[in-house]
């Protein structure tokens, strides 16, 4: 799926540097944005991930990890998370996304989403009136198709 790193001519990223500087720098802020936003609202989207455009000095995320300036894309909590394992990744000279990254991500959707599937998964049927159309349609050409057929081979004939 993602890929091999171990197999590149270059330095092989470091899983669990990885995973324990996602876990604190990214994970931490992110559960603190998260607890500010309240569970109520972590199951809409519209709370945690929201697309703006603003330069942030990079050095606030963490200056073990960014000592430049960085144009941010993405300021709410969900979108902070994977900018902030991105910058992890590349600091750490790991591709991204890799399978830490994702084990990184299964983790976090483990503890916050777990419980934002919707209830009612049914499908709605759809109104009478256009199952009645789709219905009739293809039953009154039936008809329609068989007199030609009649027509045609007696008109050989």
């Amino acid at each position: 799926m993602f890929l091999d790193q171990d197999n590149s001519p270059h330095k092989p990223c470091a899983r669990q540097q990885l995973l324990n500087y996602s876990q604190e720098f990214c994970e931490t802020e992110f559960y603190l944005q998260m607890m500010q936003l309240g569970p109520d609202k972590w199951c809409h989207l519209e709370s945690i991930s929201k697309y703006d455009s603003l330069r942030v000095d990079a050095a606030v995320v963490n200056s073990l990890i960014c000592s430049y300036l960085l144009i941010v894309i993405c300021l709410r909590a969900y979108s902070s998370l994977s900018i902030c394992v991105e910058m992890v990744s590349s600091h750490l000279r790991c591709f991204y996304p890799n399978a830490g990254t994702q084990d990184f991500f299964i983790h976090i959707h483990s503890l916050y989403f777990q419980n934002c599937t919707k209830k009612d998964l049914a499908p709605e049927d759809a109104p009478g009136w256009v199952v009645m159309v789709l219905t009739l349609i293809p039953v009154s050409l039936i008809p329609v198709l068989v007199y030609l057929v009649v027509w045609k081979s007696k008109v050989q004939e």
